[in-house]
C-alpha cells in the first residue's frame, strides 16, 4: 500500500515537472491559455483518479483491501518456524477469501504441504464451512464454487481441495 502511494506521489512529481517544462516551452498567445486548462485537468485527473477508482471499489461490492497473493511454492528456508510461517499464511488467506463468499458464516482451513527440494509447496487444503441458515438448501452450489475458487487461487487440482459443511 505504501509502495502504491509512493509511487503515486513520484509520478504526479513527474507530471507536473512536465507541465511545468511544456509551460515554459509554450509561445505567448491565445493557445498558452488552452494548454494550462489542459495540463491542469490532466493533472487534477491523475490526483482524482484514486479516490475515482476507491469509489467504483466501493460501488461494486469488491474487497477494498485485497488479499495478498501468496506464490503456493513460495521459498522459504526449510527451517521448521519458515514452513510454518508459509502455513499459516496461507490458511489464513483461504480462511479470508472463503469468509468474504456469500452465505459462509465461518470458515476452517487445514494445509497439506509438500517438500519439494526444501521448497514448501501447497499439495492439499481442507476447507469446513458453517454457512448462513439462508444458503443451507444450496450447500452443494456452495462447496464447488468455494472449492474452485481456492483450487484456482492455490493452482491445485480442484480434487486436492477438500470442502464440507460442518454441522
Amino acid at each position: 500500500m505504501v509502495e502504491a502511494i509512493r509511487a503515486w506521489v513520484i509520478s504526479l512529481a513527474i507530471l507536473a515537472l512536465v507541465a511545468g517544462l511544456a509551460e515554459a516551452v509554450m509561445p505567448e498567445g491565445s493557445m498558452r491559455k488552452y494548454a494550462r486548462v489542459t495540463l491542469g485537468m490532466v493533472i487534477i485527473a491523475h490526483i482524482l483518479n484514486p479516490v475515482i477508482s476507491f469509489a467504483s471499489t466501493l460501488r461494486s461490492g469488491r474487497q477494498i483491501l485485497p488479499v495478498l497473493a501468496v506464490d503456493p511454492s513460495y521459498p522459504v528456508n526449510a527451517r521448521p518456524q519458515d514452513i510454518e510461517s508459509f502455513e499459516s499464511l496461507v490458511r489464513w488467506q483461504v480462511n479470508t477469501m472463503v469468509s468474504a463468499a456469500n452465505g459462509v458464516k465461518s470458515a476452517s482451513t487445514h494445509v497439506t504441504l509438500a517438500h519439494d527440494s526444501g521448497s514448501p509447496k501447497v499439495a492439499a487444503v481442507n476447507v469446513d464451512l458453517e454457512l448462513e441458515p439462508d444458503y443451507a438448501a444450496r450447500s452443494d452450489s456452495v462447496v464447488q464454487a468455494i472449492q474452485a475458487l481456492v483450487a484456482a487461487y492455490l493452482g491445485l487440482e480442484p480434487k486436492k481441495v477438500q470442502v464440507r459443511i460442518a454441522g
